[in-house]
């Protein structure tokens, strides 16, 4: 994990993170028999999330 520089950084990585979250549950609204599936990436989108609050990069 690598330690950010600055903010704005830090606000790169997260809202991608969110966004891909949002387009994940749109799809899986749409597409249920892919749940399984896109559950693992969303729960890696939340770890990016979390470490970025924290001021880490998460790379999967």
């Amino acid at each position: 994990m690598k330690k950010f520089n600055n903010i704005f950084e830090q606000i790169n990585v997260e809202l991608p993170a969110r966004w891909k979250i949002q387009t994940l549950r749109r799809e899986i609204h749409y597409n249920p028999g892919k749940a399984a599936e896109l559950e693992q990436q969303i729960a890696a989108a939340r770890i990016t999330i979390i470490c970025a609050r924290r001021g880490y990069l998460y790379t999967t």
